[in-house]
């Protein structure tokens, strides 16, 4: 029998077990510990402040995961927390950063796009979190088809230099009915990460709109395709030209829904630019303008609806603006209960797990590595279909064990990451950027690789 700390028989912490003042039971548990605020949030992956706040009840403590992760933590009693006793308690976070550091393994080199190792590796993935140790990596040494000397996120940059910035060249001639069917393949391109496609259409896509066959609403989306591009791979100046271009499409089409899958896109830019309230502001201005009342309101008007929530919401954690991002992020979800399930209406990939995402995101922002970790195993990755979508999933995962000190934990994610979509990785600065800091780190074997790895996102 587990025998329980002393601290856990005092009155106080009796009284607290009782009305339910879980925060005062994590302070007796903590300043028995010998702990600082700052020492103790390092242990569960909480800033100071977050941590404060639990303690003083400012932040109520009721989701049972949190509060399994903080008894495991403090040896913590679980029963003063309501819960039940699963087994013997560990002194630290059970499941996933453990699973993380299992050495990779190994996949047959097979092309990185092939539809059949992606369907292996997705049902992989399907449970989460808690499956990390099962999942098939790239091999260590395997660039996947791309080599050192390629770069197709480097070519599609300078295919859209070429055009936006209207060089001479070879006019395209594409009727409305074509351009159509090419905004459909450039959007199932960027959603699957593949940017050799891309590099062969959009540009000459771009041509044609700049010739004037184009209808405005396809014209905004295409532009909107080259904004999205530069705004993944950090390419300023192009973003705001392209942005400029499919603004003013937008409002020649005078259609809501064009209008407010353009502005997403102008508020990310708002947001990189460190104007935090106006992208928020942005965002929801877009959101309030489209029809959502009466029975019949589009799936596509919800979504577009969710996803500039969902903006705006992480636009107020990187203000440091907590209680209004999770207000955002709350309405956000409640209109994807009422959307049912995650759709693509217009490539917004929104739904349920879009709003996870967004949440991890925020929490990490937000400095709550631990926060953003519990709402990682909450999400169920198989149900995240699109390679693009799996990929940023994995580099939020890593950033969050990063933020928390866990390199392996960081490693293993990326190597993940990798493998859904090996071209979005290698173009990712965010992924380059944790790569070259885990260079820096104290190396494991669960780290085998790393440099093999990092050389392909060039930063080693």
């Amino acid at each position: 029998m587990t025998t329980e700390p002393s601290w856990s028989r005092l009155l106080a912490a009796a009284e607290a077990a009782e009305v339910g003042q879980y925060g005062v039971l994590l302070r007796l548990a903590r300043t028995a510990a010998g702990l600082t605020l700052e020492a103790a949030g390092r242990r569960v992956g909480y800033s100071a402040s977050t941590l404060s706040r639990m303690e003083s009840g400012k932040r109520p403590l009721t989701d049972v995961t949190v509060l399994r992760r903080l008894a495991a933590a403090f040896d913590i009693p679980p029963r003063l927390f309501g819960l039940a006793e699963v087994g013997v308690v560990a002194r630290r976070i059970p499941g996933a950063a453990d699973k993380l550091t299992g050495t990779p393994g190994k996949l047959a080199r097979e092309g990185g796009d092939d539809p059949v190792r992606r369907r292996d590796v997705l049902g992989a993935l399907g449970g989460g979190l808690a499956g990390l140790a099962t999942v098939p990596l790239l091999p260590t040494d395997s660039a996947s088809g791309t080599t050192a000397a390629s770069d197709p996120a480097g070519d599609l940059v300078a295919g859209l230099e070429q055009v936006l910035l209207r060089r001479p060249g070879p006019a395209v001639e594409i009727g409305p009915t074509a351009l159509r069917a090419g905004l459909a393949g450039v959007r199932a391109d960027f959603q699957a990460s593949r940017y050799r496609a891309l590099t062969a259409r959009l540009p000459g896509l771009l041509t044609a709109v700049d010739g004037g066959t184009a209808e405005p609403g396809v014209a905004a989306e295409l532009y909107n395709t080259a904004v999205h591009v530069c705004i993944k791979l950090k390419i300023t100046g192009l973003d705001w030209l392209a942005a400029d271009r499919a603004l003013t499409a937008a409002r020649r089409a005078n259609d809501p829904a064009v209008i407010a899958s353009v502005t997403r896109n102008v508020a990310t830019l708002l947001r990189g630019a460190g104007r935090y309230d106006t992208a928020g502001e942005l965002a929801l201005q877009a959101a309030d303008s489209l029809p959502l009342s009466g029975s019949a309101v589009s799936a596509e008007h919800l979504s577009l609806y969710g996803t500039l929530l969902c903006n705006a919401g992480y636009a107020a954690a990187q203000a440091g603006n907590r209680s209004r991002s999770t207000e955002l992020l709350d309405e956000a979800e409640l209109t994807a209960v009422r959307l049912g399930r995650d759709r693509n209406e217009r490539w917004t990939a929104f739904g349920p797990t879009e709003v996870l995402l967004h949440r991890i995101s925020a929490a990490w922002r937000l400095g709550d590595a631990g926060t953003a970790i519990d709402y990682a195993r909450q999400v169920r990755t198989g149900a995240i279909r699109l390679p693009e979508r799996q990929a940023r999933y994995w580099i939020d995962v890593a950033r969050a064990f990063d933020q928390w000190g866990k390199p392996a934990a960081c490693y293993r994610a990326l190597r993940i990451a990798e493998t859904a979509a090996p071209e979005e990785v290698r173009a990712q600065p965010k992924a380059r950027a944790l790569a070259g800091r885990l260079l820096t780190a104290p190396t494991t074997p669960a780290m085998a690789g790393l440099h093999e790895f990092a050389t392909r996102l060039g930063a080693a």
